[in-house]
């Protein structure tokens, strides 16, 4: 097989996987909270709605899931707590991810592949990502945070390997440290000048 003819196959995987996602996002939606959505969503934006601040920062399960907590209640504050917006960040999510592997294929130099095979492999990255195996991931509002905790610290290990890079500035560094505070749960205070 033709490189040409595998990217063209990749592409078509690629659309495929992602309509066919789409699809059965839609299809699988329902705007009654399911599972831990009660508890996770519902709970804590009525916990938020009667002056409870700690809500934010208590604990689900075993995890603080304050990215997530500010999804829930943009959702209810402000989209009628129907998961629609939910759902739509989830994708958004699983796109931004798609985003950091795409950035990562093109900023890597290696010799030995062409602009093409790597467009094919991005290709073939965007479709495993939208595969329907993960249903439940994809047509359920509460799991951002599982997506969350995927794309964060991809995204803090890209900019730290750019700071370690010839080309690398303070500013990748600072983003780096910025996102491992944030996923390790401690907000740093000070802003980052970046030079």
């Amino acid at each position: 097989m033709s490189n040409k003819t595998l990217g063209y196959v990749a592409a078509l995987f690629a659309a495929s996987m992602a309509l066919l996602a789409v699809v059965g996002g839609v299809r699988a939606y329902s705007p009654i909270p399911y599972w831990d959505m009660w508890d996770g969503t519902l709970q804590f934006y009525l916990n938020t709605q009667d002056g409870h601040t700690g809500a934010w920062w208590g604990q689900h399960n075993e995890h603080r899931v304050l990215l997530s907590r500010l999804l829930f209640w943009l959702d209810y504050r402000f989209f009628g707590g129907v998961s629609v917006f939910l759902i739509v960040m989830n994708f958004v999510i699983v796109m931004g991810t798609v985003w950091v592997f795409w950035t990562v294929l093109r900023d890597t130099d290696d010799y030995d592949r062409s602009p093409e095979s790597r467009r094919t492999l991005a290709m073939f990255v965007l479709g495993a990502l939208f595969v329907w195996s993960q249903e439940n991931n994809l047509s359920w509002g509460f799991q951002s945070q599982f997506f969350l905790a995927q794309l964060l610290p991809l995204c803090g290990l890209v900019w730290l390997a750019r700071a370690t890079q010839g080309a690398g500035s303070r500013c990748d560094f600072a983003r780096a440290c910025f996102l491992g505070c944030c996923l390790s749960g401690r907000w740093p205070m000070a802003s980052w000048r970046c030079r």
